[in-house]
């Protein structure tokens, strides 16, 4: 899996900062970079997830289907 960055990171990337020059007033970029750990999050759980021919295992296309929705953009704000 690749590295998710921190927010520090994620904004000094993006706009070429220092440290000292990050602003706390950047509220779309932290949207942006939730939606970035939420979907890598995501993605980690359905490439986890177990599966088997196990009566007791849940199907692994039944884990994406339940996965894939489950923490919409929208509600990160």
């Amino acid at each position: 899996m690749s590295k998710i960055p921190t927010a520090e990171e994620y904004l000094m990337e993006k706009y070429s900062l220092s440290y000292d020059e990050m602003s706390s007033n950047r509220s779309e970029d932290m949207i942006e970079f939730a939606k970035l750990h939420v979907k890598a999050a995501i993605k980690e759980c359905i490439e986890s997830a177990p599966s088997g021919s196990s009566t007791d295992t849940v199907s692994y296309e039944d884990v994406v289907e339940a996965l894939k929705d489950c923490y919409p953009d929208k509600n990160i704000k």
